[in-house]
């Protein structure tokens, strides 16, 4: 088994699952890279989630954040992908 953890910053959850690792690769259709380290995706919660204007009203902003970057594309793209913690167990 593999176990994986990321944020789901859509409903601001960290989310943890495990797949066969037989299977090959995870469930994500988004751009997505694998670290070992889980410290830096709950750590990252804390920057990308409670402190970013981005994500403190989906549905009150004009399509810009607060950094001037447009929030109706992709959440997660080549420059910017989701981060998930994989570890195989066992």
């Amino acid at each position: 088994m593999t176990f994986y953890c990321w944020h789901d910053a859509m409903v601001r959850q960290l989310r943890l699952s495990l797949v066969s690792s037989q299977h090959g690769h995870l469930p994500f259709g988004c751009h997505h890279v694998a670290t070992t380290d889980v410290r830096s995706i709950v750590q990252a919660i804390v920057v990308d989630d409670w402190n970013n204007p981005r994500y403190l009203c989906l549905e009150d902003h004009d399509g810009i954040d607060a950094a001037g970057a447009n929030v109706d594309g992709p959440m997660y793209t080549e420059e910017r992908p989701l981060r998930v913690a994989v570890i195989p167990l066992g």
